[in-house]
């Protein structure tokens, strides 16, 4: 994957070229600031979805919801050869934790943020993809379980 362009990135923010280059830097970070400001609007749609919908709304409703999970997942994978994209998308787990700590209890996140992780890669494996009514009932089952047993 080729690093957008100052002018690519400066003509879709509205910016010149200078001010870009102040904005973001160049070389190597250039595509983690991008990706790092892709991740903070991932973030914020999957605040607005659990502060609508708690929990449940960590698993999309639709086929339509997918994308923000698919373009983690990218990000998750580009980070695998760059490390200042790795940085990002950690950071970024750690936001979605903050998120999931606010609907579940704070000592079970880590382990429903795997769960999570699990179903979200499961929904969007091209190969062989779990429907969104089994990941739904699956991460409902386990959190709704944990917290009526008292441990959620």
């Amino acid at each position: 994957m080729r690093t957008p362009s100052l002018r690519a990135i400066g003509e879709t923010m509205g910016a010149s070229v200078p001010t870009v280059h102040r904005w973001l830097g160049g070389g190597q970070r250039r595509l983690a600031r991008v990706v790092g400001a892709h991740l903070g609007v991932i973030i914020d749609v999957m605040r607005d979805r659990t502060g609508a919908r708690g929990a449940a709304g960590f698993i999309p409703c639709a086929d339509a919801e997918l994308f923000p999970i698919r373009t983690l997942l990218a990000f998750e994978e580009m980070g695998r050869s760059d490390d200042f994209v790795a940085e990002q998308v950690a950071e970024a787990w750690r936001e979605l934790c903050v998120t999931l700590g606010n609907t579940i209890k704070q000592s079970d996140v880590g382990r429903e943020a795997v769960i999570l992780r699990g179903l979200w890669a499961s929904v969007c494996d091209g190969h062989a993809p779990m429907t969104l009514g089994d990941a739904s009932r699956i991460w409902t089952e386990d959190v709704v379980s944990r917290r009526d047993a008292g441990r959620g």
